[in-house]
């Protein structure tokens, strides 16, 4: 057997066996994830007990945010298309007009209360919570959005806003970030 040919033979042979450890810890991790993400979330708990804060609410890979806001405007505009007119601003009509229970919606998500208002949705920072919420203008700046002040998303618009509709105050809602401090 050549000198060549044992070379490759022994370079297979590693590549196989590289390959089965890779297999064997990706399975290792997918079967411990779940135990992984347990104990990093009672590390976090134990933390804050003893006074440690101001710790990023972990994203989910698709936005929350964004799902919710796509569901509402679907929501919305299937109405419109229904009916010739808005939802009614007025609640509990606001969400039960476009199949929602107003129940479901009454506590904040990740600081966040929703509320759809006739021909736009309102995302407002909950007051008195420990979650702060940042968004991005269409420039890239981080803005702060104070406890009781709302992203507006019109219905009639592409764009969301930071406290008011107005040029000027457009913002991107696929960056928005809860803080919990």
């Amino acid at each position: 057997m050549s000198d060549i040919h044992r070379r490759g033979q022994a370079l297979v042979e590693y590549s196989l066996i590289l390959s089965l450890v890779a297999i064997v810890l990706i399975a290792v991790f997918m079967a411990l994830s779940s135990r992984i993400s347990s104990m990093v979330d009672a590390l976090i708990g134990v933390l804050a007990e003893n006074g440690v804060h101001a710790t990023w609410i972990p994203e989910t890979p698709s936005n929350p945010y964004q799902t919710n806001f796509e569901d509402f405007q679907s929501r919305i505009m299937d109405y419109y298309d229904n009916h010739g007119s808005w939802p009614s601003k007025k609640s509990p009509k606001n969400f039960t007009s476009i199949g929602l229970d107003p129940a479901d919606w009454s506590d904040p998500i990740d600081g966040i209360i929703w509320t759809p208002k006739g021909n736009k949705v309102n995302l407002q920072n909950a007051n008195g919570d420990d979650i702060q919420i940042y968004v991005n203008d269409l420039n890239g700046n981080t803005l702060h959005l104070y406890d009781g002040w709302k992203i507006i998303c019109p219905m009639t618009d592409t764009t969301c806003y930071y406290k008011k509709v107005a040029p000027g105050n457009e913002v991107d809602i696929t960056t928005i970030q809860a803080v919990q401090e």
